[in-house]
Parts: structure tokens; C-alpha cells; sequence
């Protein structure tokens, strides 16, 4: 598997999010399942930038053994007027 680690601009964007820790016994089917349904949804995002595909890691609770959340995403336009909106459900 290639990857690369990069600094990106600030940016808007789409997608689903999953918690878990490194330790979740269903961690690799907690962001195997992310995956599985952003790529369902993929193609009804609306105001794509782009076709890539993004994975944030972020809101860490502390240390590595703790909590955080994953996201499944992609750039989407950035418009005056637009908000971010969260589905909880």
C-alpha cells in the first residue's frame, strides 16, 4: 500500500464519521464499515472539489490507547452561506 503524509490547506468537507480507540476489539470494523458506506454514498456528495478521498484522524482524547474520531470524506465546495450539518442519526 502506498501513502503519502501532507500538509493540506484548510478546507470544507463531506463525509461520515466513526469513534473508536486502538484497542476496540471492532476498531478494524469500525473504519472497515466507514469506508463501506462513504463509498455507498460516494457518489451523492454534493459539491465535490475533486475525486479523492480523504481519512482524518482527529479529536484524540489523549494518548495513543484512548479514544478518537475517524473520518471518511472529501473536499466539498466552500460557499458563502453554506453550514456544516451534522445527521446524528
Amino acid at each position: 500500500m502506498k501513502y503519502e503524509l501532507v500538509e493540506l490547506k484548510e478546507m470544507m468537507v463531506g463525509g461520515l464519521l466513526a469513534r473508536t480507540n486502538n484497542f476496540a476489539p471492532d476498531m478494524g470494523n469500525a473504519i472497515s464499515g466507514l469506508w463501506d458506506q462513504f463509498m455507498g454514498i460516494y457518489p451523492s456528495v454534493m459539491y465535490k472539489v475533486n475525486e479523492k478521498t480523504l481519512g482524518i484522524y482527529t479529536d484524540y482524547e489523549g494518548r495513543e490507547t484512548e479514544d478518537y474520531s475517524v473520518l471518511a470524506a472529501c473536499e466539498v465546495e466552500k460557499k458563502k452561506g453554506r453550514t456544516a450539518k451534522r445527521d446524528n442519526n
